[in-house]
């Protein structure tokens, strides 16, 4: 067995365990087990922001060092951090459609879906991630890629900043953590830690994958 796939079932195990906490939480009286899809989608953004900072981090080692296994980490932490904001946005979508009070409102779903600055934010996140999928296409220097990925990490921190603050949201605000039951906030950390636990274990995949081909390469 390459050493590449103990850590990608790693990942596999941590979002499965996600999954099963998230099966897991308790309906509520007003929404039921509708409930469990943004609270899901709420523990993956958690994690996800989480590993914004590495990435950023690896990118600006990067920069000032040239460092080639920051790179690597730079690498893989970006498929990792876009690929699960992607997710997150997608679910987030599909949280609000499903458990958001739309009733007695004459304006379509979608345009008060877009008034919304935490979900333009998800959206404009989500494509200037995808973006950086692309990136490597037309940049070939890496230090030109790794100042982008910082920059990319700041601008989506700037970009949150003023979501939390530009005017009113429909988005309801920590209902977790505004809870005085414990058995919801222990699920739902739960929840952040086994997404934490997916994206080292995918990280560490392809940071291992990437050093076996490049391996491979040297001894042909």
């Amino acid at each position: 067995m390459k050493n590449w796939k103990l850590p990608a079932c790693v990942g596999v195990l941590g979002l499965a365990a996600a999954i099963t906490f998230a099966l897991n939480y308790p309906a509520v009286e007003s929404l039921g087990a509708k409930v469990r899809l943004p609270v899901f989608h709420g523990a993956l953004t958690w994690a996800n922001l989480m590993v914004f900072v590495p990435f950023g981090i690896m990118a600006l080692v990067y920069v000032i060092k040239g460092n080639e296994q920051a790179y690597r980490w730079t690498s893989a932490l970006r498929i990792v951090t876009v690929s699960m904001w992607l997710v997150g946005t997608v679910l987030g979508f599909l949280a609000a459609m499903n458990t958001w009070d739309f009733t007695g409102s004459k304006t379509p779903m979608m345009q008060l879906l877009m008034s919304d600055p935490r979900l333009v934010a998800q959206i404009v996140i989500g494509l200037c991630g995808i973006a950086l999928f692309v990136l490597p296409l037309i940049v070939e220097s890496k230090k030109v890629r790794a100042v982008i990925d910082f920059i990319f990490v700041f601008a989506t921190g700037a970009g949150l900043s003023w979501a939390m603050t530009a005017g009113k949201a429909l988005h309801p605000d920590s209902p977790v953590l505004n809870s005085d039951d414990l058995v919801i906030k222990a699920l739902f950390f739960a929840m952040v830690i086994s997404n934490l636990v997916m994206a080292a274990g995918f990280s560490s995949s392809i940071v291992a994958a990437y050093r076996n081909s490049q391996a491979e390469i040297q001894n042909d």
